[in-house]
């Protein structure tokens, strides 16, 4: 309802100063308006919400206002990852995506959401309650599609499995009998030791499941390649001229022998056979191992036999690798093979059987089942031969080389000659190293000098070497064509600790002698290029009551050429 109520009087208004001008205002008629009373914004019912984790959510919210205001609408509570918008015209829209791990997936409570809505003085709110179901997801398998190996070696086989969930997995395997072992989370390894038989494809299924029965699959190539079961083989060895050596043979079984006949061939101009051992090595317990150098008279073949047990046949040489024998060697002592490889190969003889194995049936392996690796010795080259410079002090031809080249003949256990030593001790250049001709040439080149190198040579020279018998002693002629610049004997007595003396019966010629164990060596020259005649003139005296026997008879001639003197008795 709307009233009007007139003025009741006369309303004057006076000036400041009091005059008496009166004013009369003018009147305007207003209005009075009465509203309904405010009613608050009222939320249209949400039902509670099912969404599966994964998928997304969409919920409208709705608002109404009986006054027509203008009301806003605020999501007060939700989950994180939620997002709320308000079309400012009442209405609004909560959307979110559950998460499949954590508090907020299906692995949690109920998720709460509140909104609140006001139209500046009166407000209302709603709560609704949103359920999360789980949603279970495969596994998936990564590993290896094609995997590669050798027959006998042992296939290591690693799967990772990735399980969005975090579930337990189960794995399962068919193709091949593998050792499963769980590595971290549920990563798997899978091991499977191949036979030296098993060779070709093997195609293999890995299945890894959840709790719930969801599985993965994958498929892998395992490709077993064939390998050699039986390798023989030689090590190969460097050396110089005049060295040792032990050459190691070898064998690489992937199958149980119980024994083997091994026919070797080596260059018996370059090596001299010292022994064959087996003292370390893979057959150092075999009941039966021998050996026979110039097998079968041939000159350089080597026979070498063994076997693990002669009383039972279940005792084998088991799988492995290394040496089965130690084959020592003396490099010839002559400079020119410097340079050279000697081989070391395997003969075949089919009616022998020469180099068989035998397995552990006791039956002969075929030898295209063995792999054979010949082998060889690499005699080094000497290419820095500074000749006469037997004590390697950088200067050639002096005395500190005649003093020490003397000192080896009689004692090389204190004037040892190394390799480069003796290949700097062949003075006259006749291939034969630490030779009394060499000794001499030294001199000569001493005291004459100049080079050395080819020396003067007579056309087949002779020496012998008489000795006559006296009640106490034994004398020693020699008959040479040549005048001598040198003599060296090396003389063995029955005892190694015999008592004797040496006389010297040329005035001008330096005698050195020496002992060493049951060797006596002798050595008659001249530092100052002195000689001993031609013909027949006794040299020396020994006293002794021990009997001897020569074991070198070196002469040189003046020019300082060799000559093996002949041994005759008077």
């Amino acid at each position: 309802d709307t009233l009007f109520y007139p003025p009741g009087g006369e309303l004057i208004f006076a000036q400041a100063d009091f005059s008496s001008t009166i004013i009369y205002p003018q009147f305007v008629a207003g209005q009075v308006y009465v509203d309904a009373s405010n009613v608050a914004p009222n939320f249209a019912d949400i039902p509670s919400q099912l969404v599966q984790e994964g998928d997304t959510l969409k919920i409208a919210v709705n608002v109404s206002d009986q006054n027509s205001d203008n009301v806003i609408i605020v999501c007060v509570q939700k989950p994180e990852s939620a997002v709320f918008e308000d079309n400012g015209d009442g209405s609004g829209l909560f959307r979110w995506v559950p998460p499949y791990l954590g508090d907020e997936s299906s692995d949690g409570p109920p998720i709460t959401v509140a909104f609140v809505t006001s139209d500046g003085e009166l407000s209302d709110s709603i709560v609704i309650e949103i359920t999360v179901v789980n949603t279970n997801r495969k596994p998936e398998i990564s590993t290896e599609a094609t995997v590669s190996i050798n027959a006998g070696e042992t296939l290591v086989l690693k799967a990772y499995v990735n399980e969005p969930d975090l579930e337990k997995i189960t794995w399962e395997f068919s193709g091949l009998p593998f050792e499963l072992t769980q590595i971290d989370n549920n990563n798997a390894q899978f091991l499977w030791t191949a036979s030296v038989v098993d060779t070709g494809q093997f195609f293999i299924s890995l299945i890894a499941s959840d709790p719930h029965g969801l599985k993965d699959t994958a498929k892998t190539n395992i490709k077993v390649f064939p390998v050699d079961i039986y390798t023989l083989s030689f090590d190969t060895v460097s050396a110089f001229p005049n060295g040792i050596i032990n050459v190691g043979l070898n064998l690489v079984n992937k199958l149980p022998i119980t024994a083997f006949s091994l026919l070797i061939k080596y260059d018996q101009f370059d090596l001299t056979l010292l022994d064959v051992t087996n003292t370390v090595s893979r057959t150092s317990d075999f009941e039966y191992f021998t050996y026979t150098n110039n097998a079968d008279g041939m000159a350089g073949n080597l026979r070498i036999g063994g076997i693990v047990s002669t009383s039972s046949s279940s005792q084998t040489l088991s799988v492995g690798s290394g040496l089965l024998a130690n084959i020592q060697f003396k490099i010839l002592d002559v400079i020119s093979v410097g340079g050279n490889f000697s081989p070391l190969t395997f003969v075949f003889d089919s009616s022998t059987n020469e180099n068989s194995l035998q397995d552990s049936t006791g039956t002969l392996v075929a030898t295209d089942a063995v792999v054979y690796q010949q082998g060889y010795v690499e005699i080094i080259s000497l290419n820095d031969i500074v000749r006469g410079d037997i004590n390697l002090n950088g200067i050639s031809y002096e005395i500190g080389d005649a003093i020490y080249f003397a000192g080896f003949f009689m004692n090389p256990v204190d004037f040892p000659l190394n390799t480069m030593q003796m290949a700097n001790s062949d003075i006259n250049d006749d291939n034969i190293v630490a030779s009394v001709a060499d000794l001499v040439a030294l001199i000569n080149v001493m005291l004459n000098g100049g080079q050395s190198g080819k020396l003067e040579t007579m056309s087949d020279p002779k020496a012998y070497v008489f000795f006559e018998e006296k009640e106490h002693s034994v004398l020693l002629y020699y008959d040479t064509d040549f005048e001598i610049g040198g003599i060296y004997l090396s003389l063995i007595f029955d005892k190694e600790n015999a008592d004797y003396k040496v006389t010297n019966l040329f005035n001008n010629i330096e005698l050195m002698h020496g002992k060493d164990k049951s060797n006596l060596n002798i050595l008659q020259f001249s530092y100052d290029g002195e000689t001993m005649p031609v013909g027949r003139h006794p040299f020396i005296e020994i006293e002794t009551s021990e009997w001897f026997d020569f074991e070198r008879s070196e002469f040189a001639t003046s020019f300082g050429s060799l000559v093996i003197a002949e041994i005759n008795d008077k």
